[in-house]
């Protein structure tokens, strides 16, 4: 599977697209270099923050957004990161609530995914109007986190999609950090292969990488 992440507008934080191409026939197709056809799934996300890495030398706001981020995990979703992902729903899903579910990305385990997505999840239903489930996307067991075991050659490997959750719907895949897209890739063509009508990343944060900058001047 092959990935392109698209800043379209550094400025805009809500305007990032992932392109992946997939072998079969879904989407819309276009020839590839053996003559196969390729169906190519264009995503779009948004995240409310930047979050950089612990080995980079931070500014204030960044140590603000960093701790930010480390307490979303823990289950402490600040007022101000609640008030960013209501707006950026309202914005996504317009009047249509009906035509919406927002889902969740499963943590490692699910103590964490509950405590992480818990609380957000029954404050979005209440504040948006639109459900959102931790029940859409579950996991077979529980494992090590991606950065401690390392990533699997599919990190949804375990992922378990309870389709009646989301067939015929319009998906609102949330998380708490972005960074390459990958498991966001994979997890939103799983949704598409079992029924969603189309799937729209918003997260808590991207990551930057001042070396990704670098090497791409």
């Amino acid at each position: 599977m092959l990935r392109q992440l698209k800043d379209q507008n550094p400025e805009c934080r809500g305007n990032v697209s992932i392109s992946i191409k997939i072998p079969g026939n879904r989407r819309t197709f276009a020839p590839s270099n053996n003559n196969k056809q390729m169906s190519i799934m264009e995503l779009r996300y948004f995240y409310t923050m930047e979050y950089l890495p612990t080995r980079y030398e931070a500014s204030q706001s960044e140590w603000n957004n960093r701790r930010a981020v480390w307490n979303f995990k823990d289950g402490d979703c600040s007022s101000a990161i609640i008030d960013s992902l209501v707006n950026y729903v309202n914005n996504i899903v317009g009047g249509n609530k009906s035509d919406y579910v927002i889902c969740f990305i499963p943590a490692s385990t699910s103590y964490k995914t509950n405590n992480r997505f818990g609380s957000v999840a029954r404050r979005l239903t209440e504040r948006t109007g639109v459900q959102a489930t931790l029940s859409a996307i579950t996991k077979t067991s529980d494992s090590e986190s991606g950065y401690i075991a390392g990533k699997s050659c599919d990190p949804t490997a375990d992922f378990v999609f309870n389709a009646s959750y989301f067939r015929g719907k319009k998906v609102i895949l949330i998380d708490d950090v972005i960074t390459r897209g990958r498991t966001f890739a994979d997890t939103a063509l799983k949704l598409d292969i079992n029924g969603a009508l189309s799937v729209v990343g918003l997260f808590v944060a991207k990551t930057v990488n001042p070396d990704w900058n670098h090497m791409a001047a």
